[in-house]
């Protein structure tokens, strides 16, 4: 990671994978994984082959799976480091990074270099940023194929100062928060989708008046349970007229879902049957409640209209007016 030593890199390669070609398919598995597209290895260390090619976005994917590994982070910001030596050289030698841009900029704190003379001079590179509103620091990855020589220091820093003067970090959706609430076949409750993590997209200030969102929910039977997969959250933003997908977010059920009765019952009715919304329960429940509230009204008041009529025909059948029996 220091001076690129292509030697370590088959050892490596020999010691993980028992040989170079196990290893090489464990490489290209790992690309495919992490979304690489026009990416191909057929050897560790990187020296030219016609069928060994990557590309800018694929090794800033690349770049991006390596940081989140707390030793490659720690290691390609060492400006030096020690290793034991030899008889040759003495008890101890003395790596330099190659990455130039270390030492000419603070802010610069990794990650790779590379060349050969099909290539150019390579560069992938990161700097971090303190936002002075938040205190919460801003990692930036920039890459440079194929620059002019002792040129890919500047190529790269004049990227990440571009990206970091142009964008400006905006939190579009909290861990937690509802992004979808509905109904899903066989579900006793609505299902409410949250991402898992806060989201947080760099975006330009006319990017931020132009985003929009689109939640897509997987066709789902219950049950479901919380943390589970249920679909993913799209933001676009209006580029030239043109909408352009910038972000697709997972999203996880934030509750589980169990099944109705009817569904356990009878899978075949009760897994088409989608419930319906909470607000649309509440009203329907409001409406039949006030419903029977009016219908017991009205029965009460027909009740007491009819209750004295029928009092004084019991008494007209059952003892006669006291001017009849006068006559008799």
């Amino acid at each position: 990671m220091i001076r690129s030593a292509n030697d370590a890199c088959v050892a490596i390669a020999e010691g993980v994978g028992g040989n170079q070609a196990q290893f090489m398919a464990w490489m290209n598995q790992k690309a495919k994984q992490l979304g690489c597209r026009d990416t191909n290895f057929v050897n560790p260390h990187g020296l030219h082959d016609p069928n060994h090619f990557s590309s800018a976005h694929d090794l800033a994917v690349i770049g991006r799976a390596a940081l989140k590994i707390p030793f490659i982070s720690q290691v390609s910001r060492q400006k030096t480091a020690e290793m034991p030596g030899n008889w040759k050289i003495g008890p101890k030698r003395l790596l330099i990074n190659r990455n130039k841009l270390l030492w000419r900029w603070e802010q610069s704190d990794g990650l790779k270099t590379g060349y050969t003379r099909q290539a150019g001079n390579c560069l992938v590179a990161t700097a971090t940023q303190i936002n002075p509103a938040t205190r919460k620091p801003w990692r930036l990855l920039a890459v440079a194929l194929k620059s002019r020589p002792n040129q890919s220091y500047p190529d790269c820093r004049k990227l990440l100062e571009t990206a970091f003067g142009s964008f400006a970090r905006q939190t579009v959706a909290k861990k937690g928060e509802i992004l979808f609430d509905g109904g899903i076949k066989g579900g006793a409750f609505s299902l409410e989708a949250v991402p898992s993590r806060d989201v947080v997209l760099p975006l330009r200030v006319s990017e931020s008046q132009t985003l929009s969102r689109r939640v897509q929910i997987f066709d789902l039977t219950a049950p479901v349970n919380q943390g589970a997969p249920v679909g993913h959250v799209e933001y676009f933003v209006k580029v030239r007229g043109q909408s352009k997908r910038i972000a697709d977010i997972a999203l996880t059920a934030r509750e589980r879902v169990p099944q109705t009765l009817l569904a356990r019952a009878v899978p075949r009715v009760g897994n088409r049957v989608k419930p319906w919304h909470p607000a649309l329960r509440i009203a329907v429940l409001g409406l039949l409640c006030g419903g029977a509230a009016i219908l017991l009204l009205q029965r009460n008041h027909h009740a007491r209209r009819r209750r004295p009529h029928s009092a004084f025909r019991a008494a007209t059948l059952d003892s006669p007016p006291e001017s009849s029996r006068r006559h008799r």
